[in-house]
């Protein structure tokens, strides 16, 4: 036996190989062994893993911090015009409280009084400024999303259009077109109404319960029980409807990505006959998507069942305190008030949820 030495060509270092015989000449698997274990062999596996890592859609995780909503503020043209629509959302909320408030003291006055042109003239001016406010909240609550949606979808097309080629090659073109169509479409068509209906909806809970807690503060015994369950509740149902949102995002890619590539190459796929193959790729993306957005629908519907429930046991507990200490002469309770406070608790059990 006799030591072969052979120079491995890419480290230069020399790796032994054992020969059992002198005139039989070394085993090419022995020699391609020899090679990998040279220590050029684990940078390329790595250079390799990193370019397919690259290939892949990472996900954030994490809570969405202040600054994206700031970014999208000053996106509307400055942060005082989003606080000016705040300031409208607060002033239409308390024109129409004071106008309900109005109408029914109206309703209390003896016929002579209510023909008092001081008191229809304050009620007409109410209702005018409720239906003046209310349209130029709306106006301006789509239009400055509207701008602001403009602006982001401006600014990312100008990145994408001055992005270096490694950024196409490192992103295929699902994932670019998921990004202009359904992230985009969402900024432009869902996130404008869904801001809209999420302030009026939250200024008119806030609006109910401070007319409720007026006209009968023992409610607020039932309060702390109440707001520790809408906390716990909401917490859980947020962090888990932003992971499944995220991985709705993800799984959209996928998506458009085979619709661009089966197009493209459709001539290539019915030539080798692999339309089935295709189909079956197709539809396990759909469905990897479809079971994120099912998901997300459940959570949503879990949430609301007890938000309605809550709800519904404050508006009862409400109604029985206010019976009761009526008639224990316990506290006096102003009928007009509480009949405003119960109207808007009874409101609240459709639009809570949302």
């Amino acid at each position: 036996m006799h030591l072969v030495s052979h120079n491995a060509e890419e480290s230069g270092e020399k790796a032994e190989i054992t020969v059992e015989d002198e005139d039989s000449c070394p085993d090419p698997l022995v020699i391609q062994e020899a090679k990998i274990k040279s220590p050029e062999a684990p940078k390329k596996s790595v250079l390799s893993d990193k370019t397919e890592n690259n290939q892949e859609e990472k996900t954030i995780t994490g809570v969405v911090t202040k600054a994206t909503f700031l970014h999208y503020a000053r996106s509307t043209g400055s942060l005082w015009w989003a606080f000016a629509l705040m300031v409208l959302f607060l002033v239409t909320q308390a024109l129409q409280l004071a106008s309900i408030a109005m109408l029914g003291r109206w309703s209390e006055y003896p016929p002579d009084r209510q023909q008092s042109a001081t008191i229809v003239v304050t009620i007409l001016l109410l209702g005018g400024g409720l239906c003046v406010c209310s349209i130029i909240r709306s106006v301006a609550s789509f239009a400055l999303a509207l701008r602001a949606s403009k602006k982001l979808h401006d600014s990312m097309a100008s990145a994408v259009l001055r992005a270096k080629i490694e950024f196409f090659d490192t992103n295929p073109s699902g994932r670019i077109l998921n990004r202009f169509s359904a992230d985009v479409g969402s900024n432009d068509d869902l996130l404008p109404q869904t801001l809209f209906d999420f302030f009026m909806c939250a200024f008119l809970v806030g609006g109910s319960l401070i007319t409720a807690i007026a006209a009968i503060p023992f409610i607020l015994i039932i309060m702390p029980p109440l707001i520790w369950y809408f906390l716990r509740v909401r917490n859980m149902f947020v962090v888990t409807s932003r992971e499944l949102k995220r991985i709705e995002g993800l799984s959209r890619s996928p998506i458009y990505a085979m619709l661009n590539e089966s197009i493209s190459g459709v001539a290539t796929i019915r030539s080798n006959n692999a339309t089935e193959f295709i189909k079956s790729k197709f539809q396990e993306s759909h469905d990897m998507h479809s079971r994120a957005f099912w998901g997300f629908l459940a959570s949503s519907r879990w949430l609301g069942f007890r938000m309605d429930f809550l709800m519904f046991i404050n508006c009862s507990v409400a109604c029985v305190l206010a019976v009761l200490f009526s008639r224990q002469d316990w506290f006096g309770v102003d009928p007009v008030i509480f009949g405003l406070a119960l109207s808007m608790l009874l409101q609240l059990g459709s639009i809570f949820q949302w």
